[in-house]
């Protein structure tokens, strides 16, 4: 009886211990993997951090002689060690906005051309263009140039290259239009480029109404991109070049017709009540809207990479921000600092740059630590 119930017991308490059993077997090799792990690489490596910086004196004139007892720097609340401060060549990477969503209000300035038959033609050619040949008259012997634009596409139009007629030959027969605009895709190859440089700085002037309607990639995603290269951004928004354009070619709801000034009681009106200008209208008005929040926005974002942004008001603003801009490009050195990383580390440093005797410093505020990063040398 003794027996019958030992057995009866047994059978009734064996998947119980079946599953401790397979319980115990699972943990003793998820424990036994555990020890198989090598444990994370804490080793610490001092490396050489690089931020390029611009500095005034209390006048506003740029220093050109700036030592490294003229800077303290301060990355996440802790000193750190200035090595260096040089002139290096720059790496200036071209972005041109070519879209033309809303017609030709980002034209430049007719120009007359004399044709082989002896007649006169006028041209009026993208202001986008004559900006770039601007810029590209301004370069720097040791400097190198490549070109993006965009607008329905996203093209590297002209690697990287120290040669100012294959840059210029690259502008004017790969120049192409449209009429959507992938800003965000832009950016992301922008990050791309930047991050194949030659040695030196990297440097990027960006013509853009800072609007996009059809990218693939996020607007954060291609800026997170942006910043881990270590670029400094020269911005030049439309936002205010296209109001005079854009309120020239709205669609008027009233008009006049007959009549003159003087002579109201035979003055006519005529109304368009068009459902396409009411629409157009507003498309226009948006647009408007869109490029100035932008330029707000994107002010931030340049000043964060110790750059600028402009905002010209007419065709010759924008023709002499390229000579402002490579001014201060000109104008602009190469600090290295030491710092600490363990292995395989990524993090987004806070840095301050400070100037001695009242000297104003501009600078990067963020230092990218991880994969694509700006160069660095490896210490110890």
């Amino acid at each position: 009886m003794n027996l019958s119930l030992q057995t009866r017991a047994f059978h009734i308490l064996r998947p119980a211990i079946c599953l401790w059993l397979i319980f115990f077997a699972v943990n003793v090799v998820a424990q036994e993997k555990k020890k198989e792990q090598p444990p994370p690489d804490l080793r610490i490596e001092t490396i050489e951090a690089r931020l390029p910086l611009r500095a005034w004196d209390t006048k506003g004139n740029r220093l050109t002689n700036l030592t490294t007892k003229d800077v303290v720097v301060i990355e996440n609340r802790e000193g750190r060690q200035v090595t260096s401060l040089k002139f290096e060549p720059a790496n200036i990477l071209l972005v041109l906005d070519q879209s033309v969503e809303f017609g030709t209000i980002k034209n430049g300035r007719p120009k007359l051309q004399r044709e082989s038959s002896g007649s006169n033609r006028l041209l009026t050619a993208p202001a986008a263009v004559d900006f770039a040949e601007t810029l590209i008259s301004l370069l720097g012997e040791a400097d190198h140039l490549a070109i993006i634009q965009y607008s329905d596409q996203v093209e590297l139009i002209q690697n990287w290259t120290a040669d100012r007629q294959e840059a210029r030959q690259a502008l004017r027969t790969k120049f192409r239009q449209g009429d959507k605009t992938r800003f965000y895709d832009a950016l992301q190859l922008a990050a791309d480029t930047l991050s194949k440089s030659p040695e030196g700085r990297r440097v990027m002037v960006l013509l853009t109404d800072g609007v996009d309607t059809v990218s693939q990639t996020q607007k954060q995603a291609a800026l997170a991109s942006l910043t881990q290269t270590g670029v400094t951004l020269f911005i030049v928004s439309w936002a205010e070049f296209i109001k005079k354009p854009v309120e020239d070619t709205k669609p008027k709801i009233l008009s006049g017709s007959g009549g003159t000034p003087r002579d109201s009681a035979r003055a006519g009106v005529s109304i368009n009540v068009s459902p396409w200008v009411f629409k157009r209208n507003k498309e226009l008005k948006n647009y408007i809207k869109k490029a100035e929040a932008s330029a707000k926005e994107f002010t931030q974002v340049a000043e964060n990479s110790g750059g600028e942004l402009y905002l010209p008001k007419d065709f010759d603003e924008l023709l002499a921000k390229p000579i402002e801009i490579m001014r201060e490009v000109g104008a602009q050195y190469t600090l290295t600092y030491l710092t600490e990383k363990t292995a395989n580390e990524v993090a987004l440093r806070d840095v301050e740059v400070l100037g001695a005797r009242s000297i104003t410093i501009r600078a990067r505020k963020k230092f990218y630590i991880g994969e694509n990063q700006a160069k660095e040398e490896t210490k110890k």
